[in-house]
Formats: C-alpha cells, structure tokens, sequence
C-alpha cells in the first residue's frame, strides 16, 4: 500500500457506527457566497438578491439564500473536518429532505449528521444519514432529511 492511500484523514466504513452523532462546526454564508452561488446556477431570480424586490414581493421581505446553497456549504464543513476526507466515494441522493425555514446572508448554521443506517458491500459500504441544519442562534432547524453517501472500507 503506497503513501497516496493513507495521506487523507477521513474515516471508513468500518469506523462508522449506526446512531453515532456527528456535529459540525458553525459556518456562515455571505452575500458574496451567495452571489457566486447564484452565478454558478444561473438562478439570478431576485429573491435571493435584490433587496427591494424582497421589501415589496417576498414573504421574507429580505434576500435569502438558495436552500441548495446551504446544503453544498453544509456538506463543505463535513470535507473542511475531514471526516470523509479519501473515503466518500460517491453522494448517493438526498431522501425526504425539507426546507423548513428561510436563511439569510450572515446567519449562524451549523450541521449534525446522525448515522440510521449501513449496508456493506465488498470493498465499500452505504452509509444513510439524517442531516440537519440549524440556525445556532434559535437552535430552528432550517433543512432536515436523509442523504446516503457510498464509504470506503479501511485497506488493509
């Protein structure tokens, strides 16, 4: 086994148990953030930009970031941990995943995975999450649901 398999620190399959709690540390979302999301996606709409469109159109009355922005952010805290870090081999789909409540440029996230399910394969394993992500201010969950990531066994 060369030095290139073991330079990552994520965990495995096998360091991975069901009903273990993992909680992320806190992240912040910034207008600029934002915009460049928005830039990526094409989805310019107003609602996640434009201030005075939200004071007159929007339930929210001020600009919010795009609910799938929140989840790449989100998922980027588990890659900045390095708890999967060399071992996610692939994100498999999001299961029953709701947008509860509104985030707004500068809010407090932060996000718990809690690990429901596993299912080994020969040389990886399925591992089911249920994801949450809240405001730290209010503890309100703001996207909860399931996602199901494929987890590299340990080489040995």
């Amino acid at each position: 086994m060369g030095p290139a398999i073991n330079k990552y620190p994520g965990r495995y399959f096998e360091d991975i148990n069901v009903g273990d709690v993992i909680v992320f540390k806190p992240f912040v979302i910034s207008d600029s953030e934002a915009r460049s999301f928005g830039d990526l996606t094409k989805d310019l709409n107003p609602l996640h930009f434009d201030a005075e469109f939200c004071e007159i159109r929007s339930l929210f009355r001020r600009p919010v970031i795009h609910g799938l922005a929140v989840i790449a952010r989100a998922i980027g805290t588990v890659s900045e941990d390095g708890f999967w870090d060399g071992t996610c081999m692939a994100f498999l789909g999001a299961n029953e995943l709701r947008f509860r409540r509104p985030v707004f440029p500068g809010d407090e996230l932060q996000l718990t995975l809690t690990v429901t399910a596993k299912n080994e394969k020969e040389k990886c394993g399925l591992i089911d999450f249920f994801m949450e992500i809240k405001k730290t201010k209010t503890d309100a969950a703001v996207i909860a649901g399931g996602i199901s990531v494929m987890i590299a066994k340990s080489v040995k």
